[in-house]
């Protein structure tokens, strides 16, 4: 999906990455759906700012979406991410 690239391209900029995961990476994402995706590797100081930028830049393209910095997953959520969070470039 180019607007989930496009917004990874924000969060290389800072430094970081995205990883999406939710229905648009485990299936039934569909007009009423929004994006999940988690900000990693974007230092504390900077993440909010850049997770605003990110979330901004997928509204421009249309899209709601959930953008939540590595330090504010839970562990589970963390988990889940790791078993089935993609990056945007596996996208189709």
């Amino acid at each position: 999906m180019l607007a989930v690239r496009d917004a990874e391209k924000v969060a290389a900029a800072a430094g970081g990455r995205l990883v999406v995961f939710g229905s648009l990476a485990e299936g039934g994402f569909d007009e009423r759906s929004d994006i999940d995706v988690a900000l990693m590797a974007v230092p504390a100081g900077r993440d909010g700012d850049v997770a605003l930028d990110v979330e901004l830049a997928l509204a421009d393209a249309g899209f709601t979406a959930d953008v939540i910095p590595e330090r504010f997953l839970s562990e589970s959520l963390r988990n889940r991410i790791a078993e089935r969070g993609i990056e945007p470039g596996a996208l189709g």
